[in-house]
């Protein structure tokens, strides 16, 4: 099965790692940012409410392939699901989420996931944060073009989003 990571305009460091962890399961995956690019499953890594607004965005989502959404916006997936015509969203670190949710699809079964049954949004219980000990990044090709206020490496400092921030724009959790 192909699966796609789409991180729009920007490489998250959290797209990297699914990537490299996706990849170590033996999954065939790639990664891109690309909003023209999905696999037969797609995770698409958000970092910001504002992306939820987004035409371009909100267009991608409505495809025909299996899509779901992760990263900081994960805070509060009833936002996410409420903008969004996804399958589900990934609540917290993705990387103990993801190779089930590509696999199974979102169910009740699978820790830390969000998605609709019906009208009703299903949240299943959170995963604990991971630690730092996880496989490599995927590294694509293009990461050298992506230029972020003359930021050229990453450099993984912690683990999670406790919420609360006051710059943040992804408001906390209840």
């Amino acid at each position: 099965m192909k699966t796609t990571i789409v991180s729009p305009k920007i490489y998250t460091y959290g797209s990297l790692v699914l990537g490299g962890v996706l990849r170590d399961r033996g999954h065939s995956v790639s990664i891109t940012r690309d909003l023209r690019s999905k696999g037969e499953v797609t995770l698409l890594s958000l970092f910001s409410t504002s992306q939820l607004l987004d035409p371009e965005i909100r267009e991608f989502a409505k495809g025909s392939s299996r899509i779901y959404v992760g990263g900081p916006v994960g805070l509060v997936p009833e936002i996410v699901l409420g903008e969004l015509d996804v399958d589900g969203v990934v609540m917290g670190e993705g990387e103990e989420v993801a190779p089930d949710l590509v696999e199974r699809g979102a169910c009740a079964e699978i820790p830390g996931v969000a998605f609709r049954r019906g009208e009703v949004v299903v949240k299943t219980e959170p995963v604990p944060i991971a630690d730092l000990d996880h496989a490599m990044p995927l590294i694509p090709q293009d990461l050298r073009s992506q230029n972020v206020r003359g930021a050229n490496v990453y450099i993984e400092t912690h683990r999670g989003c406790l919420g609360g921030c006051t710059f943040c724009q992804v408001p906390p959790g209840p």
